[in-house]
């Protein structure tokens, strides 16, 4: 460890395998928290590099409590956090779309950091359980076409640091990993970011960690695509990572406020969160919805481009068949662990 806090503070980066190791030490509490500090103050002051998130990001999976990853393909939405915008749960919502779309979806989430609302807190308020055991979400994931994973049952290891990151008060490494470490390693993954200097990094790290294809998206402050402006998008295919920026115009839809995607406590989230899907929510909220949901349409390949993924989403928001997929997760994520 001394001389990997060598190198940084040289602002030399890690490879992934020093940092896959390092991170393994923390997760499984063999690390005294004035170390952990260090190391964490060090790498943010030297700047996170993608290897080294890579290597954090297969730690934490590697400790991660079993899910049993399906045989086929599936998908994730899903943003940092920490953008302190505090708008509706779109992630979430387009998990949903996907799953009605015919897309396999595994979101990993986790109740409220920054906003008032987090994807664990609203779907609670509808009627999922979201510490369903493993096997209830492997359930939900192959009869519903969702699922939900909440981040502390498959990740406990991170208690160890969570004391830590408190006390420095400012964004480490971790704030980045929360989409990185989904326990079902998905192929495909539409990701939003709280900064967009971290774009980039972001997709190379999922490059690095297997993923297929991918997105990961800035716009106006915000870790998820709006219409409120550009968007800034790292885009992984083919194994290469493409920098571009996207204007509403590009997903085939008019500018929108970015107060109109202000959320609120779980109860308001969750009545916005029941128009959406009924395709009885206000235009500018579902055009937004659409716009993320087309662009991963798109990253799975459901859609030849994201204008028609738009499309596509909207068809979906408008046939009210979403809010049915809710009802079904909702049902059968309280279903009851039967022991052999």
């Amino acid at each position: 460890m001394k001389q990997q806090l060598a190198q940084l503070f040289q602002k030399e980066n890690l490879t992934k395998d020093d940092a896959e190791s390092i991170f393994g030490e923390f997760v499984r509490g063999e690390q005294d928290p004035i170390t952990i500090a260090a190391f964490l103050i060090a790498l943010k002051m030297k700047g996170e590099s993608p290897e080294e998130v890579a290597g954090a990001a297969q730690a934490l999976r590697t400790q991660a409590n079993f899910f049993d990853k399906p045989e086929y393909s599936s998908a994730d939405s899903c943003g940092t956090g920490g953008s302190g915008k505090h708008t509706l749960n779109i992630s979430t919502l387009v998990s949903l779309l996907a799953a009605t779309h015919g897309i396999k979806m595994v979101k990993h989430g986790n109740r409220s950091i920054s906003s008032k609302c987090g994807s664990a807190d609203v779907l609670e308020r509808l009627g999922i359980k979201i510490d369903m055991a493993p096997e209830i979400a492997r359930k939900c994931l192959d009869e519903v076409g969702v699922t939900f994973l909440f981040a502390p049952q498959y990740h406990p290891g991170v208690k160890h640091v969570m004391p830590i990151r408190n006390q420095l008060g400012t964004r480490t490494i971790f704030n980045l990993l929360g989409p990185l470490i989904n326990p079902a390693n998905p192929e495909f993954q539409l990701m939003g970011v709280y900064s967009p200097e971290y774009c980039y990094a972001a997709a190379e790290s999922l490059r690095l960690s297997g993923c297929k294809s991918a997105m990961v998206v800035h716009s106006c402050g915000c870790d998820e695509i709006t219409l409120a402006g550009s968007t800034v998008v790292a885009e992984l295919k083919d194994g290469e990572i493409h920098e571009y920026e996207l204007s509403p115009s590009d997903f085939g839809l008019q500018p929108v406020p970015l107060d109109a995607l202000f959320g609120g406590e779980p109860e308001e989230n969750a009545r916005q969160f029941v128009a959406v899907l009924k395709g009885e929510a206000d235009p500018a909220i579902i055009d937004t919805v659409a716009a993320n949901a087309g662009a991963l349409f798109y990253v799975v390949g459901k859609s030849a481009t994201i204008k028609q993924g738009v499309v596509d989403a909207k068809a979906v928001i408008e046939s009210g068949k979403a809010f049915e997929t809710l009802l079904s997760l909702a049902e059968v994520s309280q279903t009851e662990v039967v022991n052999a």
